[in-house]
């Protein structure tokens, strides 16, 4: 069978931020992606299709969907804060690293991926996105807007280190994938899904109540973690289900098709 196609997400990296090891590149713009995440689409079976920068034409609905057309799914990847604008809220102090346009242009690729029923899977910032882009809010700081016991940026930890555990619902995708309630993650954000987005549902959370994974009720295969699989796969191979899970159910609506 044809590998599933996987739209990968890619944020932009000026030369000049690049440092002074890379000067001699300096006059140059990067679109660039975590190899973790390609590494986790092609080792569940997928082929992994990183998505450029189309950052003056992310408005044509015409070039956008036919970038949308080339693949099966879309994988929603980490990165920069979101523009709170995104979510009718002021900025704090503590929102670093904006990409407006980035925001733009995902969720463009969200909307465009559910008229097409596109499958997509959110992770960490795309956990976040997805959320937002169905109604949803998020925490701007999560040690300015809660109290809590448990660390949620584990920045200092190696990035595959579990943090904390997490708590899945039943009868979720993510219970269907682990088979069990409790698990436990890495961890390494300082923003978190607040109020819930339109027709999803809370299939994961920390101890603290904290939302670590949504899925949708209304499109089969769209769903969320705000935790790191990609990285820890390697260690905990478990954690590779949940790419193979998103894959076979684009396999499985393939031949319900055929």
């Amino acid at each position: 069978m044809v590998r599933p196609k996987i739209l990968v997400s890619s944020f932009l990296r000026e030369g000049y931020k690049l440092g002074k090891n890379f000067e001699m590149l300096s006059d140059f713009d990067y679109g660039m992606v975590s190899q973790n995440y390609v590494n986790a689409v092609l080792e569940a079976g997928g082929l992994p299709i990183v998505s450029p920068q189309i950052r003056k034409t992310y408005k044509d609905n015409t070039l956008m969907g036919e970038l949308v057309d080339t693949v099966d799914g879309i994988l929603l990847t980490g990165g920069y804060d979101i523009d709170p604008e995104n979510y009718d809220k002021y900025s704090y102090k503590k929102i670093k690293f904006l990409d407006g346009i980035r925001d733009k242009q995902e969720l463009k690729l969200i909307e465009l991926a559910l008229k097409k029923d596109k499958a997509i899977l959110g992770i960490c910032r795309g956990f976040q996105l997805l959320n937002i882009y169905f109604g949803g809010d998020i925490y701007q700081d999560i040690k300015q807007d809660l109290e809590t016991e448990y660390l949620h940026f584990g920045g200092r930890f190696p990035k595959c280190k579990k943090i904390h555990p997490v708590s899945i619902e039943k009868d979720s995708i993510l219970s269907s994938i682990f088979n069990q309630d409790l698990i436990e993650v890495n961890s390494f954000h300082h923003q978190a899904v607040r109020k819930l987005g339109d027709n999803l549902i809370k299939t994961a959370y920390s101890p603290d109540g904290l939302i670590e994974g949504f899925e949708s009720t209304k499109y089969e295969n769209v769903w969320a973690v705000q935790w790191h699989p990609e990285i820890m796969f390697s260690y905990y191979p478990e954690q590779l289900l949940i790419f193979k899970e998103f894959l076979n159910k684009i396999k499985n609506k393939r031949s319900d098709q055929s």
